[in-house]
């Protein structure tokens, strides 16, 4: 058997943890890691390891199926089977929905290195909402009202967002699946510092965890994750509902999720959505009882499982509750948006006329 050489980080998420973030700072500054011996493979192009995870666990993300199969985890694997360094450094947080066999075939893949897993997490009363506004941005049309009540496994409730839900955040299950293949004191989880917080400490957690220097590679401030208000969400809940049977997928996701939604909406002054205080309190009782079990699994916690019961804070406005004055200010700055992403790439700004006639109409004529 060959001996073992060097480490294989797998930073595994979970989802609205953070992920986004140190996945930035880790593209940023992937030179800098490769001349001290950590490899992110891929480099700056993440595309390459959310394909091979997605081949790691046999679904396409989102649908869309990779065009090159060389992009592939046995790549991946392979990669770090000929890295020379140190530490091989993946964050993919598609990994937290592996199951049992899936974990083991990846720790395997990377048996010439120490496999450490590191989990990053942060508490329901941030995810919950994060989460919700993600499901309608991936076009489900799910109320917050049935969504929280799913969750809450309320009599009547539609079963479908829970199982979505906690398959991605039954954090106990999650470490339990990594632990049983790598062992305990190989899974390390980080807390996600609550709000107020210094912004360099979850970075200077994540570093810790991944056994990084961090400060070898400072943030870079351009990287914050922003997410939707109260109206803005609503209005992404209505577009999806009424775009089922007119937009294809792959043009709602380009053109309403990744421009008007995180391009537009997410940068308007609006009001942050929240849990009202009977989901906060629900929260908190949850968030306990996970605690209790993570203490049961014995990983190592780099921060504070305090930190993952929400603190009790002032309620806030759902998306019901907001009224349809709110979302119609929303959807006229989506409208100019649209008009003004038309006329960069419009040469003409009236269909059918040149720019010549147009400048040269009479203020009467207009």
């Amino acid at each position: 058997m060959a001996p073992v050489r060097g480490r294989a980080v797998l930073h595994i998420g979970l989802l609205k943890s953070g992920t986004s973030f140190i996945q930035h700072q880790i593209r940023h500054h992937s030179e800098a890691l490769a001349e001290d011996g950590v490899l992110f493979p891929g480099g700056r192009t993440w595309r390459t390891q959310v394909t091979a995870v997605r081949d790691l666990l046999g679904t396409a993300h989102l649908g869309v199926v990779a065009e090159d199969r060389t992009k592939s985890w046995e790549w991946l694997a392979g990669e770090a089977a000929s890295w020379t360094g140190e530490t091989v450094l993946v964050s993919m947080e598609f990994l937290s929905f592996a199951e049992p066999e899936q974990a083991k075939r990846a720790a395997e893949s990377l048996r010439l290195r120490q496999v450490d897993v590191v989990v990053t997490v942060r508490d329901l009363a941030r995810v919950v909402p994060a989460m919700w506004q993600e499901s309608i941005q991936n076009r489900a049309d799910w109320s917050w009202r049935v969504y929280a009540d799913s969750l809450r496994d309320r009599p009547e409730a539609d079963p479908e967002p829970a199982r979505a839900f906690w398959r991605q955040h039954d954090l106990p299950r999650i470490l339990r699946t990594w632990v049983d293949v790598v062992g305990a004191d190989r899974v390390t989880l980080v807390t996600v510092p609550q709000r107020g917080a210094d912004p360099d400490l979850l970075w200077t957690r994540f570093c810790q965890a991944a056994g990084l220097d961090a400060t070898r590679y400072p943030i870079d401030p351009g990287s914050v994750n922003t997410s939707l208000g109260v109206a803005g969400t609503e209005l992404m809940r209505r577009l999806s509902q009424a775009s089922q049977n007119r937009l294809p997928r792959a043009v709602y996701l380009r053109h309403l999720k990744h421009f008007l939604a995180k391009d537009v909406l997410a940068k308007l002054d609006d009001d942050t959505f929240g849990l009202g205080a009977d989901d906060q309190e629900w929260a908190g009782e949850r968030a306990r009882r996970m605690v209790d079990e993570v203490r049961a699994v014995g990983v190592p916690v780099v921060g504070d499982l305090a930190e993952l019961v929400p603190p009790s804070s002032a309620a806030r406005r759902a998306p019901d509750q907001v009224d349809d004055s709110a979302v119609l200010d929303v959807a006229v700055e989506a409208i100019l948006a649209f008009v003004e992403r038309l006329a960069d790439r419009s040469a003409d700004p009236i269909p059918g006329r040149s720019a010549d006639a147009v400048s040269g109409l009479s203020a009467d004529s207009e």
